[in-house]
C-alpha cells in the first residue's frame, strides 16, 4: 500500500515573532547552522497537502511553532494511513485499527490538576482528585509541551461540543499521534468544511503523550499530568498512554454537555 497523504508541501509564512532574538552560541560558531536558524521562522506553517481547510487561527496562538508539519482535520482514511505508516497500531481482521495503550488502563485521578485562579477557584471542590497548581508551574509545563512539539508532526482537529447550535462550543485538539486525532474525529461533532477556516477554539487540549513531567521541578505527583487552566484552555499530557486520554475525552464531553444543560448519554 503506497501512502501518499503525507508531505511537507504547503508553506504559509506569517510574521516572525522572534525577529531580533539573539542566536544560540552554537550558531555563532557554525555559519551553516546560523544560516538555517536565521531563515527559519517560528510562525512558518508547514501544512500538509492532505489537510482540510486549516484555520487562520494557527498554532502560534497556542504558543506552538517550529513544528515539522501540521496535519489539519485529516479525513478518516488519511488518519488510518498515517497511524499505520507511523507504526502507531495495526489493522486487524475486517479492518478495525488496534493500538496498545501503554501502562495506563484507566483514569489517572491522582494526577489531575486545576490552576487556581480567581474566576474558577470558588467553583472547584479542592481535594485529592482536584489538586491545585499555581499559574507559574502551569506556564512552565505549557512551555515544555510547546518545546516538545518542535520539529515533530502534529495533528490538529477542530471540532464542536454540543449538538444545539445555541450552546455549541468550538474545541481544538492538538496531538502528536494520528490515531488520537482519529478518535477525536469520531468523538466530537465535525464542523462543515467551509466553517473550518474561521474556527477559533474556546477550549483547547494539547496532548503530548511522549513527554514526561519531572515531578521534582514541575510539582506533579508523577510523570503523568492532566492540567486544566480554565474552562477554555486545557493541557493534558500522558506518557505513552491513551486509555486515559480516551476516558478524559469522554469526561470532557460529559462536562461540556452538563455545562450547556444538554442531555447526552455515552
Amino acid at each position: 500500500l503506497e501512502v501518499s497523504t503525507t508531505g511537507r508541501n504547503k508553506t504559509m509564512s506569517t510574521r516572525d515573532v522572534s525577529d531580533g532574538a539573539p542566536l544560540p552560541k552554537e550558531a555563532k560558531k557554525n555559519p551553516n547552522l546560523q544560516e538555517i536558524l536565521s531563515s527559519t521562522h517560528f510562525t512558518t506553517r508547514h501544512i500538509t497537502d492532505c489537510s482540510v481547510n486549516p484555520s487562520d487561527f494557527g498554532l502560534v496562538n497556542h504558543g506552538i511553532g517550529n513544528v515539522f508539519e501540521e496535519n489539519w482535520n485529516l479525513p478518516t482514511s488519511a488518519l488510518y494511513e498515517h497511524a499505520i505508516k507511523r507504526k502507531e497500531g495495526n489493522i486487524v481482521h475486517l479492518g478495525p485499527l488496534t493500538v496498545r495503550t501503554g501502562k495506563h488502563t484507566g483514569r489517572a485521578a491522582g494526577d489531575k490538576y486545576f490552576v487556581r485562579e480567581p474566576s474558577s477557584e470558588k467553583n472547584i471542590a479542592w481535594g485529592p482528585s482536584n489538586q491545585e497548581m499555581d499559574p507559574e508551574h502551569f506556564k512552565a509545563l505549557h512551555v515544555k509541551c510547546a518545546a516538545y512539539l518542535q520539529n515533530r508532526s502534529v495533528y490538529v482537529m477542530d471540532v464542536l461540543a454540543g449538538h444545539d447550535e445555541r450552546y455549541q462550543m468550538p474545541v481544538r485538539v492538538i496531538t502528536e499521534n494520528a490515531w488520537h486525532a482519529l478518535f477525536i474525529r469520531t468523538m466530537f461533532i465535525r464542523p462543515k468544511d467551509e466553517d473550518l477556516k474561521g474556527h477559533v477554539p474556546k477550549f483547547t487540549i494539547i496532548h503530548t503523550p511522549g513527554m514526561l513531567a519531572d515531578p521534582k521541578h514541575d510539582k506533579t505527583r508523577s510523570s503523568t499530568f492532566i492540567v486544566s487552566a480554565s474552562l477554555c484552555v486545557c493541557v493534558c499530557v500522558f506518557p505513552l498512554t491513551t486509555v486515559v486520554f480516551v476516558v478524559f475525552c469522554v469526561l470532557l464531553s460529559t462536562l461540556l454537555c452538563m455545562y450547556f444543560h444538554l442531555c447526552y448519554y455515552y
